[in-house]
């Protein structure tokens, strides 16, 4: 994870948070988590495509594009 507000230059969060807790950890960030869980569980569940935008305040891109066909990390 490369966080440079945070001064967090390769910093392994998912296998440390792994080894603490012992359970599976993805670390994402909030868009693509969000827009995740509207494809699962949300509003798009019964859509094929969707757009998720995210609007905020961090100085990221907002946005998302979903589709149906989506894969694991």
């Amino acid at each position: 994870m490369h966080v440079p507000a945070l001064g967090w230059r390769d910093l392994a969060l998912q296998s440390l948070w792994e080894a603490r807790f012992g359970l599976r950890v993805i670390v994402e960030n909030k868009a693509r988590a969000a827009a995740t869980v509207e494809f699962l569980q949300g509003a798009a569940q019964a859509v094929q495509n969707f757009v998720y935008v995210s609007i905020g305040t961090s100085g990221h891109p907002p946005g998302r594009v979903g589709t149906r066909s989506v894969s694991a990390k």
